[in-house]
């Protein structure tokens, strides 16, 4: 499917398992014996995170005393994976829908849960907070990750456009509905998408980086 498609996202468990999701199938692992436990059920609605529709998958925070490990996956797009170089467009909006799963017999029976980002996104960092909450950065509101290479790539030297400037943040212990919000969150006047980073620093900063630029953020109030 499609001339790529990359980057699995990958975390361990607290059983020592992997989980591992792909374009829009996901997968618990053993790396011991090689061997793939569980199907989980795919992405709803089409959406896809894997490169080039590139959105993110985080591991929550987890919480005694069961420790239940719940997965969260943002953004990327809901385009068909056969779509061709020629059909693709910067200006193809991503998606908006988040999807949360606890991977528990009970979790795995109710599915994924969606909810919506406040915006499109995709490239998007994600960041997991002190506080166990989970700040969504960087990335765009349309297009797809990579080097120049489709329609209208040469006006923006990417494969994206409408960089997303604002990041988002995602409450882990709220209830679903009222998790997102941009609510205080300032607006970056550096467009950061393909190969952006960010990172948090031992003292709570956050580290943005977009080639050839670079910026620290200390802790907010």
């Amino acid at each position: 499917t499609l001339p790529a498609n990359l980057f699995p996202r990958s975390m361990v468990l607290p059983s020592g398992h992997v989980l591992m999701i792909a374009n829009n199938q996901s997968m618990i692992y053993d790396i011991e014996t090689d061997t793939e436990l569980l199907r989980l059920p795919e992405l709803p609605n089409g959406v896809r995170i894997g490169v080039p529709f590139d959105g993110f998958a985080q591991l929550l925070p987890l919480s005694a005393p069961l420790y239940e490990p719940t997965v969260l996956a943002c953004g990327g797009s809901n385009k068909s994976d056969t779509i061709t170089l020629e059909e693709m467009n910067t200006q193809d909006i991503a998606t908006t829908q988040c999807q949360r799963m606890t991977l528990t017999p009970a979790g795995l029976a109710a599915g994924w849960e969606i909810e919506h980002l406040p915006e499109p996104r995709l490239m998007a960092d994600s960041i997991m907070l002190p506080s166990g909450d989970v700040l969504i950065i960087n990335g765009a509101h349309s297009g797809y990750s990579g080097y120049p290479s489709i329609g209208n790539a040469a006006l923006t030297d990417t494969n994206a456009a409408n960089p997303a400037q604002r990041p988002i943040m995602y409450k882990t212990t709220l209830p679903a509905g009222q998790r997102l919000t941009q609510d205080g969150l300032p607006t970056s006047p550096i467009p950061r998408m393909y190969h952006s980073s960010a990172t948090l620093t031992g003292k709570g900063s956050l580290t943005i980086t977009t080639p050839p630029n670079g910026n620290i953020y200390p802790p907010g109030p």
